[in-house]
């Protein structure tokens, strides 16, 4: 309820201000404490400050702002250099504009903070604690083992069974594959990344490693170490890297205006939001970052368009042969109307509230529809 709560309180704050809200982003899952690269919704807040496009960045309480008095500086620096304002419900405006504005935020953030490194300390202490006794911390449990009354890992028989043939199997030369499937009949479903993780596993030895925690006889084995430590040694071939499977990604036609880096996949909130952003080990100052599924309908949209009015045929339901077809015999005079398209496209971002991500650039006359 939480997030819906905030928003009620930003809502009326505004109401009560005379502000109208233009947007709100939620940032799920997301430390207060995390740099501002890693807070994505807060990031788009103060470029869209940046951009002109909004004058106020406000959150329903100070914590929910920021935990850090380092992010905080830099949020306040980057908002009131555009002319913009930060601000809580809770607290009200935020500033580091005159000796007393800074001294009270200061204050409000130091707390925020204090408040995050000590729950992370009882936290890391209660960790330890339960690692002695053996009690794992994490709340997925490898199968081979189920929780006991205590939250010690105690054996299960038929599970184990099977996670040890699964070892024998991958030893003997077995592929991932048939390792996944021999799970699979013995009722344990895995993806098969999470039979490489199982297969790597220390869990099946009877340890508890977390971090720095290290319980080597946490709970009884399952898999001999020579048997355990024969799968380590089996070498993953590796093919060449499939294509991506974003449709901008594979034709490389988004570019970062600032940088001109062609703009990579990424995502948010533990993947839950796919998006393009400029290289992370790139040094663009702006850091483009865009809805993938936003530009990429916007895209092929205007692909469409271009289609449709050239040759009067291109069909929302076209097939991926007829579409390449169609922009065969149309890539000239597409090529033609490249530039236009590309400003109408721009002006479709802006009247969807993106043009904080100024600094996009859409090469049309490359892109082929799948």
């Amino acid at each position: 309820m939480s997030p819906s709560q905030q928003r009620d309180r930003i809502e009326e704050d505004c109401a009560r201000l005379g502000l109208t809200l233009l947007r709100c982003v939620e940032e799920l899952d997301t430390s207060g404490g995390a740099s501002l690269d890693q807070r994505h919704g807060l990031r788009q807040a103060i470029e869209t400050i940046e951009a002109g496009h909004a004058e106020v960045v406000t959150t329903g309480y100070f914590d929910r702002l920021t935990r850090s008095l380092r992010v905080q500086g830099e949020v306040l620096e980057r908002v009131e250099a555009a002319g913009g304002q930060v601000r809580t419900v809770d607290v009200g405006n935020v500033s580091a504009a005159t000796a007393s504005d800074w001294l009270t935020g200061t204050i409000h953030g130091a707390m925020a903070e204090y408040v995050r490194r000590a729950a992370k300390e009882r936290s890391a202490a209660a960790q330890s604690r339960a690692v002695a006794r053996g009690v794992a911390p994490w709340p997925r449990i490898p199968p081979g083992y189920e929780r006991g009354t205590d939250g010690v890992l105690v054996v299960n028989k038929r599970e184990a069974t099977a996670v040890r043939h699964a070892f024998e199997m991958r030893a003997e030369g077995a592929t991932i594959k048939d390792v996944r499937e021999h799970l699979r009949q013995a009722g344990i479903e895995r993806t098969q990344h999470g039979v490489g993780a199982l297969l790597a596993s220390r869990v099946v030895l009877g340890e508890i490693r977390h971090g720095e925690l290290h319980n080597p006889t946490a709970h009884p084995p399952i898999v001999k170490a020579e048997l355990w430590q024969a799968v380590q040694r089996i070498k993953v071939t590796r093919g060449r890297k499939p294509k991506s499977d974003r449709l901008l990604a594979r034709q490389g036609v988004l570019r970062c205006a600032t940088c001109g880096s062609r703009l990579v996949v990424g995502s948010a909130n533990h993947g839950r939001y796919p998006l393009y952003r400029c290289p992370p080990n790139g040094d663009c100052k702006q850091r483009v970052t865009i809805s993938a599924t936003l530009v990429e309908t916007i895209v092929v949209d205007a692909v469409k368009d271009a289609l449709r009015d050239e040759e009067g045929r291109a069909s929302m339901h076209a097939t991926h042969r007829e579409a390449e077809v169609a922009l065969e015999r149309a890539q000239a005079q597409l090529e033609a109307q490249c530039a236009s398209s590309t400003a109408s496209a721009t002006r479709r971002l802006r009247a969807r509230g993106c043009s904080s991500f100024g600094g996009l650039v859409i090469m049309l006359a490359t892109i082929s529809i799948s």
